[in-house]
């Protein structure tokens, strides 16, 4: 069948209706191209028909086929010859021609078709007469996979007519491998299907190019060069997309020139070498990975010299490598890049010198030891080997600087003679001279081993400064105390890079490739985990089992972790892994002891041929062993103390005789640096480890840890000293019983809250978990010695620790513990009496570990108070083992709120209400579960059960938000309900459903009215439950209750039901209006009330009732929008709709000022004060509060008018500077004769300015103001969650006992938003 929408493509080889003539084409190459050789082509015109040469032949040609089909008979069947015929055009004809005509014969069929067929063709090279339909998108002009794709399937024949010298071209330029260059020669298909394998490869290097579109230029240059027209013929348009445009009417010149053939030989048996040798070297300890290297950060902008200088020891920034990249003037780049662009930098003072002489390339790379440097040599070797870097250079040759007939070499060809030695090597460098080193690249790998000597005068530092083969480009090595050097020696550099080491993703990869052998399973294993934070694996191999245990481990133990981005320090780490089954010793101390065991036994056994396993521990070491590891921990230290890294013997004078006569036990490395010879120690760590060794001897330990404790330098070191003293002496105690302040605190000025059933959700407030001290921490662990951490613990006071920090009101500063500081304060809880913890937020990953570290049998580990916020939590199996450790064995209240969790928490709520000691539960989360419906009810009917029979649980709080699906919500909450309806002990209980599902009732009908009628122990109730969550039609209840305390947050059908069935209250909040005297007279001992106002008369009432009573002790007032109208309302918005049931701001503060005037017994207070209004107002109102002895807290709120929509600018400023002038200092003046208000909150929302503004003068007075009574002040300004500033003052007073007086000192706090 032809499809319509595809014809143009099925007849695009019919081009002979061209309406313009043939054109010529012309290429002209760059610089970045392929050379070129001349050759000419022709091009055959084509002939040229008009339009109306096209209708007479159609005519004709439609005349003589139906004359055919009218001589032949429509009898018979035409078997032998039948064409398709698409829909579209048998539709057309059944149309035009009938379709019964159409049905009777075929021929007739077959004489429309051919017809329509060759009006096709002969209109298919005029693209005005018959554009065709699109119906792919045009390819981009710089896509080069999608050019060379659609050009794929003509290439494939042309290619194989001449498919030996395209193979040899391409392999000679470097943009092929050695290995497919085999495959074509050596294949036994023929021509064709070798063409098309060479495509494919084609095809996918030019994919994994960094450079796509200058690869398929180079590809298509030597296509070119074939002098084929056909290849011509789609080659040139591919350039055209490319931009390099060719017009037609010139002559195609395309020319390659090829190095001479002992080049092309010598380069193909370097590149045979260099894919032998492996890229990880053999060493000590073992090296990691397959291809793994350290991560190129490029440093960018001038003075490079004064910060490598500056960068020598970027390495020791343990645990934040990640970070360095994004250093101010640096940025990561890949190794496929590091050859590519020609970034000079100057570095001579020298303005005169013309960067654009030179052609090649300097590139400088450095790093510390054991980074990569020399691996990511052979790594551009094995890319070159393999035609990754493209046609870049003709020769690379690797010239390590350690070896001295490389470092001596006084003529070129000596260097080519290391590296590999051919009869023609005088040929090949004349060759290369002649050149200047023009399509050279030479590697100088170790900069900081070349003598003083040779980098002043030799021909490596010739070349490297491009004195001789000035073309000639060249990669160098360096440790990086010896970078400086270098780039002072240079002219010029295109790039200075640094090797940063692993990143975490690579780490996990890396180990996955060391221990996992087979390198399929290792590429499964790494797939499966591509998006996994904790690694798993389905493969039944030890192998994989050992290297994800490892990946997992090292999550936790982000002490090693931050270490193995060195990757001689990872290698360290998986050998002493594997040779410990499988197992990471527990402190780092241990695993540093082994790794350097074993460096000892690797030793012995290599110099004396000993058994390594008579060796079974440093403290056991022979004589000579033992006295030599001394030397070397001397030294260790005494470098340490000096802050040297590299260090010569000569000049430390130190002893170290027998430590030479064993090779410094191969922990020590030799290079020479200005013709001295220089030390160091295979890593830093090794450095630190070995100095705590020889303090952990010294007679004077405790003295040494003291004098360093406050080094920063020394951390590390005295971490080892823990380890390996386990901190015994008692002198050590000193650190550890420092009293703390890290209990948990309320909030130093919360919202106003006159609840009683927010007295156990206290706003805790602790300390950053820094003052905690991390290092003491650390120490603790390392250390392994309880009784310090017992000491610790009741340092602290009260035994009370929070791990949220809180500066004031909304605004919490919360602690962010690593994986291993969870490890660390699990060892600490563990050993530890504790009264109340509060761990904040733990995710899963934090929860686990936390889990893990906890005993399970503990009789030490007590806790009467926990908080714990779970997140993002998908296994309730962890969850029920953290809940069921001894730590909540006494636990006596406990809040636990989820967040985000996928997991089933009614089982979690079952073991929680049934903890033995249990008084006070507060939970909170998402309710979702994987269970069927009838086991899901089946464990609320047995959440239920536990609920009744729990003898010790007396306040229960159950918040239920987000539920998975709104059919788990009524079982949960009968079951909730239904077990405190039957408990008898329970006197306070709070349910709040927050679920945005409004098409399910979650309440059964008369559950509430049998827990109003059957608990009669029950005293206070807070409910929430919105109106689309109760059944309706709500029948009234006949039921007294014996509630003391009632809050509704929402929800008008329960706030109806409930209030008059009960009766006697002394404590009300209500979310909706409420008239006041209905709430008096049913409530006369009312002693708190949260209530709503919406009108004038509901204002007037609310305070005229406040004028006699004395019962009242708490009241916070809300108004609803639009209940209080100023003069800003007049002529504005909806004024007059607000007047007829509001009341003005004037008469409001007047209303209050005489509501209060008379009340005696008030001590809490939260009113709005609408703005603005007048000064005197204003000052009767405070004048009234100021003479109300009984108030002991007091908020008020300054608003503006909220029956206006918007204010001007001029009036806002007005309004803030009355704020500022009036408000602010009449308040202060209030405070400073009120005997009794100790918490004081001023919010003025309307001014929106950050914690910065008008503080100082705030703040002054603050300090010159004489407060008698406060303790706390809070001033907020704005809506937003900003940061608080605080101030502290002390005030001193006397406290008289007869004839003597004691002084007692006040601490006031001010909190500013």
């Amino acid at each position: 069948m032809i499809d319509l929408c595809q014809w143009r493509a099925s007849i695009g080889s019919w081009n002979c209706c061209q309406a313009a003539t043939g054109r010529r084409s012309h290429y002209d190459s760059d610089q970045e191209s392929l050379p070129t050789r001349d050759c000419t082509s022709g091009r055959n015109k084509a002939p040229v028909f008009q339009a109306s040469a096209v209708d007479l032949i159609s005519f004709i040609i439609f005349f003589i086929l139906l004359f055919c089909a009218s001589r032949l008979t429509p009898t018979g069947h035409c078997t032998s010859f039948q064409l398709l015929v698409g829909d579209d055009i048998l539709k057309w004809l059944q149309l035009c021609v009938g379709a019964s005509v159409i049905g009777s014969f075929n021929l007739f069929t077959v004489s429309f078709n051919l017809y329509f067929y060759f009006l096709l063709i002969l209109l298919s090279g005029d693209v005005e007469l018959n554009p065709g339909p699109v119906t792919d998108k045009p390819l981009k002009p710089d896509d080069a996979p999608s050019l060379l794709r659609s050009a794929s399937a003509e290439l494939t024949g042309m290619i194989a007519s001449t498919l030996y010298k395209v193979t040899d071209l391409l392999y000679a330029q470097g943009l092929i491998s050695l290995d497919t260059k085999e495959d074509i020669y050596e294949g036994k298909d023929n021509n064709s299907k070798k063409a098309g394998r060479l495509l494919i490869t084609l095809q996918k290097l030019l994919e994994a190019s960094s450079n796509q579109k200058q690869y398929l230029i180079n590809v298509c240059y030597i296509l070119l060069s074939q002098n084929l027209v056909p290849l011509k013929e789609i080659t040139v348009p591919i350039l055209k997309e490319l931009g390099k445009l060719i017009s037609d009417d010139q002559e195609l010149k395309v020319t390659i020139i090829l190095p001479p053939d002992d080049v092309q030989e010598y380069a193909e048996i370097l590149r045979h070498r260099y894919n032998l040798q492996p890229i990880i070297a053999e060493d000590w300890p073992p090296r990691v990975g397959k291809d793994f290297f350290g991560r190129l950060t490029l440093i960018e902008g001038q003075n490079m010299i004064k910060r490598a200088e500056q960068q020598i020891h970027w390495h020791m920034l343990r645990g934040e490598v990640d970070k360095i990249p994004y250093l101010s003037g640096n940025r990561e780049i890949k190794i496929e890049d590091l050859l590519k662009t020609k970034n000079f930098t100057l570095l001579k003072k020298n303005k005169d010198v013309d960067v654009d002489l030179y052609s090649s390339q300097n590139i400088v790379i450095d790093g510390p030891p054991g980074i990569g440097k020399t691996t990511l040599c052979r790594k551009l070797l094995n890319m070159w080997s393999n035609g990754v870097l493209g046609c870049l250079f003709d020769l690379v040759l690797y010239c390590p600087l350690r070896n001295s007939k490389v470092a001596k070499a006084e003529k070129l060809e000596e260097l080519f003679r290391y590296v590999y030695d051919c009869p023609t090597i005088l040929n090949i460098v004349d060759w290369v001279s002649k050149k200047h080193g023009k399509g050279l690249l030479i590697i100088f790998d170790g900069w900081d081993e070349l003598s003083l000597q040779h980098r002043e005068s030799s021909l490596v530092a010739n070349i490297i400064c491009n004195n001789q083969l000035a073309k000639c480009s060249v990669i160098v090595t360096s440790r990086s105390y010896a970078t400086a050097s270098l780039l002072k020696t240079l002219k010029y550099v295109s790039k200075h890079v640094q090797i940063i080491g692993l990143s975490t993703k690579e780490l996990s990869t890396v180990i996955i490739k060391t221990i996992q052998e087979d390198s399929d399973l290792a590429e499964k294993l790494i797939n499966e985990n591509a998006n996994n934070e904790f690694f798993k694996t389905t493969q039944y191999n030890k192998d994989s089992e050992l290297a994800v245990k490892l990946i997992n481990e090292l999550k936790v133990r982000g002490d090693v972790q931050s270490l193995c981005y060195i990757p001689l320090v990872c290698s360290m780490v998986i050998l002493v892994y594997c040779k410990a089954g499988g197992h990471l010793p527990t402190t780092l101390t241990q695993l540093y002891e082994n790794f350097i065991l074993q460096t000892i036994q690797r030793h012995i056994e290599r110099k004396h041929g000993t058994d390594p396993e008579t060796l079974v521990s440093l403290e056991t070491l022979p004589s000579k062993l033992d006295k030599a590891l001394k030397e070397l921990s001397y030294l260790a230290y005494t470098t340490l103390a000096d802050t040297k890294m590299t260090f010569s013997l000569q000049q430390l004078d130190l002893s170290v005789a027998e430590a030479a006569k064993e090779d410094y036990l191969g922990l020590l490395t030799k290079f020479e640096e200005f013709g001295e010879k220089k030390y160091q120690f295979i890593h830093l760590s090794i450095q630190e480890f070995l100095a705590a060794w020889w303090i952990s001897k010294h007679d004077n330990t405790e003295t040494i840890f003291n004098d360093y404790f406050d080094n920063e330098h020394f951390k590390m070191c005295l971490r080892f000293v823990a380890g390996l003293t386990h901190l015994e002496n008692e002198s050590y105690q000193q650190y550890f019983e420092k009293k703390k302040q890290l209990q948990c605190e309320s909030s130093p000025l919360g919202d106003f809250e006159t609840s009683w059933f927010n007295g156990f959700i206290q706003h805790a407030r602790g300390f950053d978990f820094e003052e905690l001290q991390v290092l003491l921490l650390q120490f603790l662990y390392e250390s392994q010695n309880t009784t310090l951490c017992k000491l610790f613990t009741n340092s602290i006071e009260g035994q009370s620790l929070c791990l949220n920090r809180k500066a004031g009101i909304s605004n919490s500063v919360i602690t962010k513990l690593s994986l291993f500081e969870w490890l660390c304060f699990s060892y600490l809880i563990n050993n530890a009496d504790w009264d109340r913890l509060d761990l904040h937020k733990l995710d899963e990953q934090s929860l686990s570990v936390l889990t893990a570290g906890l005993s399970n049998t503990s009789l030490v580990s007590q806790c009467q108070k926990l908080k714990v916020m779970p997140k993002n939590i998908s296994d309730s199996n962890l969850l029920l083992n953290f809940f069921a450790k001894a730590l909540l064995h006494n636990i006596q209240d406990i809040i636990v709120l989820f967040e985000r969790n996928t997991c089933d928490l009614v089982p979690t709520l079952i073991q929680l209400v049934t903890l033995p000691q249990l008084k006070v539960l507060l939970f909170g989360g998402e309710i979702c579960t994987d269970l069927d419906e009838t086991t899901y009810i089946r464990k609320c009917s047995e959440l239920q059960q536990c609920i009744k029979t729990n003898s010790k649980l007396q306040t229960i709080v159950i918040f239920c938000y987000d539920l998975s699906t709104h059919k788990l919500l009524e079982p949960f909450v009968a079951g909730v309900i239904n077990g405190i309806t039957q408990n008898k002990m329970i006197t306070s209980f709070t349910l709040k459903l927050l679920s945005s599902y409004s098409d399910h009732h979650a309440l059964t009908d008369g559950v509430i009215e049998n827990l109003l009628r059957n608990n009669n122990t029950l005293q206070d109730l807070s409910i929430t439950i919105p109106n689309c969550y109760i059944p309706l039609p709500v029948n009234k209840m006949n039921v007294m209750s014996t509630l003391t305390s009632l809050e509704i947050e929402s929800g008008s059908i329960l706030m109806n039901l409930l209030l008059p069935c009960i009766k006697g209250l002394e404590c009300l909040i209500l979310p909706l209006p409420y008239p006041p005297r209905l709430i008096f007279d049913s409530h006369p001992n009312l002693q708190q009330l949260n209530i709503q106002l919406d009108t004038a008369k509901s204002i007037n009432d609310l305070f005229t009732i406040l004028q006699t009573n004395t019962k009242l002790e708490a009241l916070l007032v809300k108004l609803e929008i639009g209940s209080i109208f100023t003069i800003c309302s007049i002529g504005r918005c909806n004024y007059s709709y607000y007047k007829k049931k509001c009341m003005s701001a004037s008469s409001y503060i007047s209303i209050i000022t005489t509501g209060i005037k008379r009340k005696n017994c008030l001590q809490k207070f939260s009113i709005p004060v609408f703005l603005p209004i007048t000064n005197e107002k204003l000052k009767s109102f405070l004048n009234v509060i100021s003479k109300k002895y009984s108030f002991r807290e007091l908020e008020v709120h300054f608003k503006l008018d909220q029956t206006c929509y918007y204010f001007l600018n001029d009036e806002k400023k007005i309004m803030k500077t009355f704020f500022y002038k009036q408000i602010l200092p009449d308040i202060f003046h209030m405070l400073q004769s009120h005997p009794t208000i100790t918490k004081m909150s001023i919010v003025c929302e309307y001014l929106e300015e950050s914690s910065d503004t008008n503080t100082t003068a705030i703040e002054e007075l603050f300090h010159r103001t004489r407060f008698p009574s406060l303790k706390q002040l809070e001033i907020k300004r704005t809506g937003s969650q900003c940061m608080i500033k605080t101030f502290t003052k002390n005030v001193v007073e006397y406290l008289y006992w007869g004839l003597y007086r004691y002084p007692i000192t006040r601490e006031i706090k001010m909190y500013i938003h």
